[in-house]
């Protein structure tokens, strides 16, 4: 059986590289998570992704984060945050917001560089 595909459904690929050098060489976590708000400011997605670093010191990763949008308001405004923190340590963050525009499904955002002290 056949369904008709709505007409309000849409996928956003949020994508960003992620970059790090001369990274401290402890077991470490990268985690992302990027929020999705209508025009009026109320969420409707979330998404998360979470990136073992281990003890490596470089690391040059594409990530894609994908919101399948089905029903309600589409997103208008994104919010994505990058901590990355050693095992059982305090993160260091990045924060990057904008807007959406409707007619893009894909979304590719500044690169993520992080670098070591």
């Amino acid at each position: 059986m056949l369904f008709p595909r709505s007409s309000t459904h849409r996928s956003y690929h949020l994508v960003a590289r992620v970059a790090g050098r001369a990274l401290p060489a402890v077991d470490k976590t990268l985690r992302l998570r990027c929020t999705l708000s209508a025009a009026d400011h109320s969420i409707v997605g979330v998404s998360a992704l979470v990136l073992q670093l281990g003890d490596d010191v470089a690391c040059d990763q594409q990530i894609e984060l994908v919101h399948d949008a089905r029903d309600g308001a589409p997103p208008r405004y994104f919010e994505l945050i990058a901590s990355l923190a050693p095992a059982g340590g305090d993160p260091a963050c990045y924060r990057i917001a904008g807007i959406i525009d409707p007619a893009q499904g894909r979304i590719v955002l500044p690169e993520i560089v992080l670098h070591g002290g």
